[in-house]
């Protein structure tokens, strides 16, 4: 039975639905009141979709209208909630890809080239299926193209300011207020919430000094407010962990993850790293908190009013620098949880997303009652970067006759970059014309209705130039040329400078001096390092080092190490020393960045020593990362005399079948031949007797 079948609900869960009524169906008509909002759903359908069906029935309504028993079922209600939302979302995954069977993607002029070849070419073999694309909430480009958002963001404001972590106070009476009888918070996961917030403030506002910090933050406990005493006590007190309790969740090798207790600090430090680092006096004062006489050192740093006002868990963080923007966005963007390995190479996301996802019954809830998971303020504009006629297009199988219907309904629609040439043209008032292509959205409207751009009468918005890879060529050097094109009426005016006209956009660059001294590689890893993790900067970094051979390979590394290093630091604690302690030094962390280049480097038959002008590996990474293994050390704890002696007496005692396949074995070790070998035998033969005999 397919689990969106009418009974499927009252078969599985027996208890929630005894009478064994019917469940949803396609068929149940859709009825909305004139001054109600339409649905999530589109404005034409007349029947109500299955996440509908579920979101009606998780409200409370009057029990002379419908039971509420299905709240009061505890673990029952939430595993019911999770599976809800699976369906759901499976359903919604399903149409997907049914609909991808008549969606395809193709290049305008891949289109007109197939049409000059063939007229009559069935559009079932043109184009590319589109996969989870970014308007699906939870795929993988949705995650990315969020994430992307964000930083695109931060880079306009010049970075955040302060990065917030709350959770909601069940005792709250909003909540307590919502329950049954009986009922704890932890019975209702549609109740309880938990967010991530970054806020950017304004010029004046912002927190450059450490008293400035101190007046919005503090790691302490107060001493002359009670009542903000006991809500300190309450909510912003870690642990505690370690010698008071071993066996907490965040104990990890007799270390706590989270880094308590806090080491004393007399006065509030603005780091260059990652986050401002807050006063903690050592006052010699302990306030008793669950039996445990505490101090300074286990306060979670806040912001006093924010705990008065919301009573409940508000962590409160002062960002000082680009890293650890980097690693917020990362994790409040990461993606759902993974729950399935997959060897080998997954080419159907959809399926890749169903086996992989993880709910829990939080979630669910949230994404059932249609409340979006992430959002920003102002909104960014997506800017796409193509050359002339490579826009892509989109074919309907059921709506396009033919290919040239295709070619014939695109033909007059502009692309924001082509549209932005006509702009150009059209307000020649020094302002308008007088705008790069990204900063276009800050002064027009791009209506997506009429393809064209109007001007902006209120309100502000990001533009956000999609991002081309140095492999790309012609288009690479376009979108580095649109960083500072102003005016541009059509692709042959940004072909020309000073009056004179260039066959491609790589000589307009080299004549505006933006490839001189490897700038072009300068500004891709500068715009790069904004919206790129550090180790896709390490990618980036190798790609250009040997494939396009930059002149000065030595100066981009000082120039961007940090960033391609951003994240080593932790990797080198928490994988390579496994020493939560240890501060690496930047010597040891640009090093290790050395040591990763060089092995993707390896893997293209290359070595960082290729480069005389770049800095070398000094440490012999291999060998204490392979220490660190385990297995690996466990190993290297024999000593050699040992398994050859015992190497010796158990080749005597093989027999003569043994003895060859132990020979063939042994010899294509030697001679290094690659051969695959196939132990074959019933059991009690001396299988494992020579497996062992070949280990020693």
């Amino acid at each position: 039975m397919r689990d969106e079948h009418p009974l499927y609900p009252s078969l599985c869960y027996i208890l929630l639905f005894p009478t064994g009524q019917l469940q949803w169906h396609p068929n149940i008509p859709l009825n909305v009141q004139e001054e109600q909002p339409r649905p999530h759903n589109n404005n034409d359908e007349k029947t109500v979709s299955l996440g509908q069906y579920f979101r009606y029935h998780l409200h409370i309504r009057p029990t002379d209208l419908e039971s509420n028993h299905l709240f009061l079922a505890g673990k029952l209600f939430q595993e019911y909630i999770c599976e809800a939302w699976a369906v759901a979302e499976q359903k919604r995954l399903g149409q997907l890809k049914k609909i991808q069977k008549q969606l395809r993607a193709e290049i305008y002029q891949g289109l007109a080239d197939t049409i000059a070849a063939n007229a009559d070419t069935n559009l079932n073999n043109l184009g590319q299926h589109f996969i989870l694309p970014s308007s699906f909430t939870g795929g993988t480009c949705h995650m990315q193209q969020q994430c992307q958002d964000a930083l695109a963001i931060n880079r306009h404001f010049g970075g955040g300011d302060l990065f917030i972590t709350m959770t909601a106070n069940p005792s709250w009476p909003e909540i307590q207020d919502a329950l049954f009888q009986g009922q704890t918070a932890s019975d209702r996961p549609d109740l309880v919430v938990h967010a991530h917030i970054i806020l950017f403030l304004k010029p004046h506002a912002k927190l450059y000094t450490p008293n400035q910090i101190d007046s919005l933050m503090s790691s302490e406990f107060p001493v002359d407010n009670p009542e903000l005493l006991e809500l300190i006590k309450k909510f912003m007190v870690h642990g505690p962990c370690g010698q008071y309790n071993p066996t907490a969740p965040c104990m990890d090798r007799n270390t706590c993850t989270k880094g308590f207790p806090k080491p004393f600090l007399e006065h509030t430090i603005v780091t260059n790293d990652s986050y401002a680092r807050t006063r903690c006096s050592n006052t010699g004062q302990t306030v008793n908190v669950k039996e445990h006489h505490l101090d300074n050192q286990w306060i979670v740093c806040h912001s006093k009013y924010l705990i008065w006002k919301y009573r409940c868990h508000i962590n409160v963080e002062s960002i000082a620098s680009v890293k650890a923007i980097k690693y917020i966005y990362k994790y409040v963007y990461k993606g759902h949880d993974r729950t399935t390995m997959e060897f080998g190479r997954c080419i159907d996301e959809v399926k890749q997303y169903l086996d992989a996802r993880y709910v829990s019954s939080c979630e669910g809830a949230w994404h059932l009652y249609f409340f979006e998971m992430h959002d920003h303020e102002p909104s960014v504009l997506h800017l796409p970067v193509h050359l002339p006629q490579q826009h892509t297009v989109v074919i309907n199988i059921d709506r396009d006759r033919n290919a040239q219907d295709v070619l014939d309904r695109n033909e007059d629609k502009d692309t924001t970059l082509t549209a932005w040439f006509k702009a150009n043209a059209l307000h020649q008032d020094g302002v308008i014309n007088n705008t790069i292509y990204q900063d276009f959205p800050g002064k027009m409207v791009w209506n997506k209705t009429r393809h064209m751009w109007t001007i902006r009468q209120r309100g502000f918005q990001i533009g956000r130039m999609y991002y081309a890879h140095p492999s790309s060529g012609e288009r690479f050097y376009l979108r580095l040329l649109l960083t500072v094109a102003k005016g541009a009426t059509s692709f042959e005016d940004l072909h020309s400078f000073e009056g004179i006209q260039y066959a491609s956009f790589r000589e307009v660059c080299i004549a505006r001096g933006l490839l001189e001294d490897d700038n072009e590689w300068h500004q891709c890893l500068q715009d790069a390092r904004h919206m790129q993790t550090g180790c896709q900067l390490c990618h980036l970094f190798v790609t250009i080092l040997k494939d396009y051979a930059p002149a000065n390979p030595r100066a981009l590394w000082d120039t961007f190490w940090p960033h391609i290093c951003d994240d080593l630091k932790y990797r080198l604690r928490e994988h390579v020393f496994q020493n939560r302690d240890m501060e690496p030094s930047e010597a040891q962390i640009q090093d290790y960045g050395l040591y990763l280049i060089d092995q993707l480097l390896e893997q293209s038959g290359k070595r960082l020593s290729n480069w005389a002008s770049m800095p070398q590996v000094d440490n012999n990474w291999d060998a204490h990362i392979a220490d660190q293994n385990p297995l690996i050390a466990e190993q290297r704890q024999y000593g050699l005399e040992v398994p050859a002696g015992l190497a010796a007496q158990c080749i005597a005692n093989l027999n003569a079948n043994q003895h060859s396949a132990f020979d063939k074995i042994t010899t294509a070790i030697i001679d290094k031949t690659g051969e695959t070998f196939f132990l074959h035998g019933p059991g009690g033969t001396g299988k494992t007797y020579l497996y062992n005999t070949l280990c020693h």
